[in-house]
């Protein structure tokens, strides 16, 4: 069940992503199954938020979200969201 792997991770990412970097977890409360290995999408999940927090500027947000990709799949999702003032800062 990949909502309950991910909100299952949710506390291990508050405590150890960047402090300065907000973080959003979105997962439905149904079961929603991928088969393979759970341990292999706990450490892909890790690895991608982390990577993206490492990188964020700060005041940037981290969303994960899951949702419905189709009718039979879903899809996971990560978003940095930057702020638009610091975006405009970085980007001239």
């Amino acid at each position: 069940n990949i909502a309950a792997l991910v909100r299952g991770l949710e506390p291990l990412l508050r405590e150890t992503v960047s402090r300065s970097v907000a973080m959003a977890v979105e997962v439905p409360d149904v079961c929603v199954v991928v088969r393979g290995p759970g341990q292999d999408l706990e450490l892909l999940v890790l690895l991608v938020a982390h990577r993206l927090a490492h990188t964020a500027i700060r005041g940037a947000a981290l969303h994960i979200t899951l949702g419905p990709h189709d009718a039979k799949s879903a899809e996971l999702c990560f978003e940095l969201r930057i702020p638009a003032a610091t975006a405009a800062r970085t980007t001239t």
